[in-house]
């Protein structure tokens, strides 16, 4: 088990018996922990790209796409893999976010400060 001192605003996220969470203090800002949602034990741990700026909204899973809004617009999709991210993008949206994402059917919604985005999958 690990013990998490826990994230201040994002909420967790479970899929399949694992649970995801973003911290957003400080010193391990943007840090991602997967763990077992039975045990605790965790399985990997992985860092998005360093800021000064915090999350605030809770990240949101997409079948095996973490999304991640940060304070200051920047969104990461991180492709979640058995050990980790495959991979992780980054997206700004060019003005503040702090409240979480929303998914309907293929789209996926985000409220910046003054602006509804609105971002739809191909499939």
């Amino acid at each position: 088990k690990k013990e998490l001192s826990g994230p201040d605003s994002p909420s967790l996220v479970e899929s399949d018996g694992k649970v995801y969470a973003l911290c957003d203090q400080k010193k391990t800002r943007g840090l991602v922990t997967c763990l077992v949602a039975k045990t605790g034990e965790v399985l990997w741990e992985e860092q998005l790209p360093r800021s000064s700026r915090t999350y605030y909204a809770s990240p949101v899973l997409v079948g095996n796409k973490l999304y991640c809004p940060r304070e200051d617009g920047v969104i990461f999709c991180a492709v979640l893999g058995d050990d980790g991210f495959e991979s992780v993008t980054e997206n700004a949206v060019e003005e503040s976010v702090i409240a979480s994402p929303t998914v309907v059917g293929n789209r996926l919604l985000i409220r910046g400060e003054a602006t509804l985005f609105c971002f739809e999958s191909a499939k």
